[in-house]
């Protein structure tokens, strides 16, 4: 039995994942970590679902 990985399911799979570590760093970092690396995770977010998009319009 073989899983095709396809680019939504790698997509969805690297966000569960990066939340799991943001929800890590959250909780183990003061107040000011967390002001500064919530943009950051937000930009990583916004570009990976810009990029999956680009990437999907080329087919």
């Amino acid at each position: 039995m073989k899983i095709k990985a396809d680019k939504n399911l790698l997509a969805s799979l690297a966000f569960i994942i990066a939340l799991l570590i943001f929800v890590v760093i959250v909780f183990r970092l003061p107040v000011n970590a967390f002001i500064i690396a919530t943009p950051i995770f937000a930009g990583i977010v916004f570009l990976s679902i810009f990029l999956i998009k680009d990437n999907e319009d080329e087919k």
